[in-house]
């Protein structure tokens, strides 16, 4: 039996999506991704560099590391 990865790349694998349920993950998708709220925060400089530095434990920016600090305490 090929891997799937290697039977991706070489087109072997086919969707068996209807082009209804497509569309259906392709709005699911683009909702996800739309970001039309904004939200502001005062915090303590204690509290902003102790996120800064969770965050580059975990590699990424600081403007990345709210939903993974805020969650994850």
């Amino acid at each position: 039996m090929p891997q799937p990865a290697a039977a991706f790349g070489k087109g072997a694998l086919k969707s068996v999506a209807t082009k209804a349920e497509l569309a259906k993950f392709k709005a699911a998708a683009r909702a996800t991704a739309l970001k039309d709220k904004r939200v502001n925060i005062r915090l303590s400089s204690g509290d902003l560099q102790d996120i800064q530095v969770k965050a580059l434990e975990q590699g990424m920016p600081c403007r990345r590391a709210w939903p993974a600090c805020c969650t994850n305490t």
